[in-house]
């Protein structure tokens, strides 16, 4: 009987992660577009990494406010299931599909580059 708990509880777990894993990638979206709207030049490029991050601060703290993202990336960090290298395909497929992006790679760190 316990062991039959337990899978519900692992099976309904894991629905709640996926549904978490949506949501961070829709505030990542959301933290994209205001980046793109706030910069002046027609392309500019962002660490993947860090773009995660200020989803996931938005996602925590509810805002889009970029200058409240970066005070923020010191104190909060983002838990491991969203830092992992098949998350980060599902932020790139995401982003090439809403915006004007390329990734580049320079030396081990993905960048994203926003075109306008």
């Amino acid at each position: 009987m316990a062991v039959s708990k337990l899978k519900l509880v692992e099976t309904k777990k894991y629905g709640e992660s996926e549904r978490f894993k949506e949501q961070i990638i829709r505030k990542i979206l959301l933290v994209s577009k205001v980046l793109l709207n706030s910069v002046h030049s027609r392309q500019f490029s962002i660490k993947l990494k860090t773009l995660i991050r200020y989803g996931y601060i938005a996602y925590v703290r509810n805002t889009t406010d970029i200058n409240t993202l970066k005070g923020l990336m010191s104190r909060i960090y983002p838990p491991r299931e969203i830092i992992n290298q098949h998350y980060y395909r599902a932020v790139e497929k995401a982003l090439r599909n809403n915006f004007n992006v390329k990734f580049t790679r320079y030396g081990s760190h993905k960048y994203a580059v926003f075109i306008k």
